[in-house]
């Protein structure tokens, strides 16, 4: 799982850098309703497809939580890391103890745990509809740390000129190294 989640990380990385990291991390909460509903009408039994929404929630999971840290990072003021992350700590712990209530009042032991997780689209939506409401540059302003560039394409090669390495030997012969490297351009 901790694979596919460092993989997860990478793509959203990647996207974050393009679209920014708000935007992916709403993206990976729509992501995390999917994997809400597929998990909902999956048959029982059927190891291959729990294997691959177990690759799925991996992926979405090291994606949302790393990008959100990330995110989050850029929103505290300088010198004050400690306080800011403990509080995040202790938020992220008392929305799981808020959640796992919530999963055990609607399944009771040991039976149905389909309606349960529907219980968690709750907070996904909660969760998004407060993000919107983020204004992460301004954040990163105000808490006095500077902005994320946003990504630059590199330059795409112009195709219609190419231009060659080549060497000249002074023979054929393999006992003589190249002598020196010729450019050539062709357009």
């Amino acid at each position: 799982m901790q694979a596919v989640a460092f993989g997860g990380a990478l793509v959203f990385g990647r996207l974050a850098a393009r679209y920014g990291a708000r935007d992916v991390v709403l993206g990976g909460l729509a992501l995390w309703l999917v994997v809400i509903v597929i998990g909902f009408f999956l048959p029982a039994r059927q190891f291959a497809l729990w294997l691959a929404l177990a690759v799925l929630i991996g992926v979405v999971l090291g994606g949302t939580q790393a990008l959100s840290r990330s995110m989050f990072s850029h929103l505290v003021p300088r010198g004050r890391e400690a306080e800011f992350f403990s509080l995040y700590q202790a938020c992220e712990r008392g929305t799981s103890l808020v959640r796992h209530a919530g999963v055990r009042a609607r399944a009771p032991p040991p039976t149905a745990y389909r309606p349960a997780i529907l219980a968690l689209v709750v907070f996904f939506v909660v969760g998004g509809l407060l993000l919107r409401t983020v204004d992460v540059r301004a954040g990163t302003e105000q808490a006095g740390n500077r902005a994320p560039e946003p990504a630059v394409a590199a330059p795409r090669p112009d195709v219609r000129c190419l231009t060659l390495h080549t060497f000249c030997t002074p023979g054929r012969n393999r006992r003589h190294p190249p002598t020196r490297w010729i450019r050539r351009r062709t357009c």
